[in-house]
């Protein structure tokens, strides 16, 4: 006797309803949906590890877009016109917005920032906060005025140590600002791995003692350097030094030579020039690595922070805390750490 297919199990699988774009959404990470149908369509403004993350979640949940909505939203998204995008307020702790685009990190989260909110189809505008010019109290009341409910509140310095808003009316996100005094969703570099990444370098390039200055306030790149460095074989030292930028060069050299170090991984991006002042070549005497290099230092080995990212990342979880009506402190606060990168410089040539 032939078996039969059984009823139920068929019943069942024919009953199961496909994955949504929601669903892969939600298994990419928490992204919007929105995010999703960019990334699935290649669109320059979502970032390759974005689109990766996306389209990894929708091969595992077999989800196939549907030509015809997919067509649908990008004519609606793309030809018909906008009556009112949604408006974001950018908060950048400046005086100017010269003084903002001097800054490489700061200019590169604000480029960031538009660009996601370009994607997203989302207006962003940009609020300088000072004392001389914008005020907390006055900013709460403009936003008010204006119906801007969704903030992104760019690094603050750390003189501003609090904002006068009811948080109950706004979406928000912060960027670093780690010394804020509100629980807010945040958006940080992730100095931790930073410090981890450039130990690993160093030690690659044949470096094996190598000690740690940075200020006292760096925690999680101490975290990550003492980490690595008990990870290392041998017995390299562990040393951190409370580096400020009050910290004179002989200091440092009297440091680093004590501790025979050859290789120095550092915040403080003056650190050479102080250490020719002492005496001490580099790198022949000691290498350096830098924690935050940019493009005005392009001989220094270190990381590299991706700061437009960060200015994306934080637009794109405003959006979505935006989209789903989340307002005021969340319950329990949490950061998105962005990586960092290692760039090969003059500073830290490999060991013969």
């Amino acid at each position: 006797m032939t078996a039969q297919p059984h009823r139920s199990a068929n019943k069942s699988a024919a009953n199961r309803k496909p994955p949504t774009m929601r669903d892969v959404a939600k298994a990419a990470g928490g992204v919007h949906p929105s995010t999703v149908s960019l990334a699935l369509r290649n669109h320059p403004g979502i970032s390759d590890a974005t689109r990766k993350r996306v389209r990894a979640a929708a091969r595992k949940l077999g989800y196939r877009p549907d030509p015809l909505l997919d067509a649908f939203n990008t004519h609606r998204l793309e030809v018909l016109p906008h009556k009112a995008l949604p408006l974001i307020a950018f908060v950048a702790d400046f005086d100017s917005r010269a003084l903002l685009e001097k800054s490489p990190a700061h200019r590169a989260i604000w480029a960031g920032a538009r660009q996601a909110a370009e994607t997203l189809h989302c207006h962003i505008e940009l609020f300088l906060l000072s004392k001389e010019q914008l005020t907390p109290e006055r900013l709460h009341s403009i936003l008010r005025a204006r119906g801007i409910a969704s903030l992104v509140i760019g690094a603050c310095r750390p003189a501003t140590n609090r904002l006068a808003f009811d948080w109950s009316d706004y979406s928000a996100v912060m960027i670093e600002s780690s010394h804020l005094d509100v629980p807010l969703y945040a958006v940080c570099s992730d100095h931790r791995q930073a410090a981890r990444l450039a130990s690993q370098k160093l030690r690659n390039l044949g470096y094996e003692r190598v000690g740690l200055a940075a200020a006292s306030s760096a925690d999680l790149a101490r975290a990550g350097y003492l980490l690595e460095q008990s990870r290392m074989p041998g017995d390299g030292p562990k040393t951190v030094l409370d580096a400020q930028p009050s910290t004179s060069g002989s200091d440092v050299a009297t440091w680093i030579r004590e501790h025979r170090l050859d290789a120095v991984i550092t915040d403080q991006p003056d650190l050479q020039a102080k250490l020719a002042t002492a005496a001490l070549r580099v790198p022949s005497d000691a290498a350096v690595a830098l924690l935050g290099t940019d493009g005005g230092m392009p001989q220094t080995a270190g990381v590299v922070f991706d700061h437009a990212r960060i200015g994306a990342q934080a637009v794109e979880q405003v959006v979505s805390l935006m989209r789903t009506n989340q307002r005021g402190l969340p319950a329990t606060a949490s950061c998105t750490y962005v990586p960092a990168s290692w760039r090969d410089g003059a500073s830290a040539p490999a060991k013969a």
